[in-house]
C-alpha cells in the first residue's frame, strides 16, 4: 500500500471490510479483484493504492487459487526448486478499467507456499543493506524439513537479528504453508 500511518490504516479497515462483504457470495476470485478495484477506484483515496495476495485453498486437493494486485510474488518451494508467482494483476485503485486474473497451483506433498509483504525483504541493519529476497529463499531453503511455525520463527528471527538496533521501516507480513 502506499503510505504509511492513519491514511494506510483506515484504508486497510476498509480493505478487509469491502473483502468479508464480497468473498462469500463471490463465484471467482477475477470477480472479486474486478469488484474490489472498483469499489476502491471510486471511493479510494488519490495517490494510494493497494496491494494484497487472496488465497482460496480448496480442502483436500492441495489447490491453491491466488489473486495477486501488484503485491510481492510469492514463492512455491516444490522439491528442490523454487518458483516465482509474478503478479499478474495491478495494485487495487491504479487503473478502474483494469482485468483481473486469478492463477492456481497445486501443491504437492511437502511442497511449501511462502506469501510475504516488503517489510521481510527490504527490512534494513543500520548500513542501510536490505535482508534481501535470497536471503529470506536461502534461509528457508535450508530449513525446508522444519514445520511452518519453526521456518517462520526462525526467518523472524534472523530478520531482527539482521536488522540489530535499527527502527523497523515497514511491517513485517508472512504466511507459510506446507502440504503434508
Amino acid at each position: 500500500m502506499a503510505g504509511k500511518g492513519l491514511g494506510a490504516a483506515l484504508l486497510m479497515a476498509k480493505l478487509q471490510a469491502t473483502i468479508r462483504a464480497l468473498s462469500p457470495g463471490m463465484k471467482s476470485l477475477t470477480k472479486l479483484g474486478t469488484d474490489l478495484n472498483k469499489i476502491f477506484c471510486r471511493d479510494g483515496i488519490p495517490h494510494r493504492f493497494i496491494t494484497m495476495v487472496f488465497l482460496e485453498l480448496i480442502a483436500h486437493t492441495g489447490k491453491i487459487k491466488i489473486l495477486n494486485a501488484g503485491h510481492m510474488p510469492p514463492i512455491i518451494f516444490a522439491g528442490n526448486g523454487i518458483t516465482e508467482i509474478a503478479p499478474c494483476n495491478v495494485a487495487l485503485s491504479l487503473n478502474a478499467k483494469a482485468a483481473f486474473k486469478s492463477q492456481e497451483y497445486e501443491l504437492k506433498k511437502d511442497d511449501m507456499l511462502i506469501v510475504f509483504s516488503d517489510g521481510v525483504s527490504e527490512a534494513r541493519n543500520n548500513r542501510d543493506e536490505f535482508f534481501g529476497e535470497s536471503s529470506m529463499k536461502k534461509l528457508l531453503q535450508e530449513n525446508r524439513s522444519h514445520s511452518c511455525e519453526t521456518m517462520g520463527k526462525t526467518l523472524l528471527r534472523k530478520i531482527d537479528f539482521f536488522v540489530g538496533n535499527q527502527r523497523q521501516s515497514d511491517d513485517l507480513s508472512l504466511i507459510l504453508l506446507k502440504r503434508d
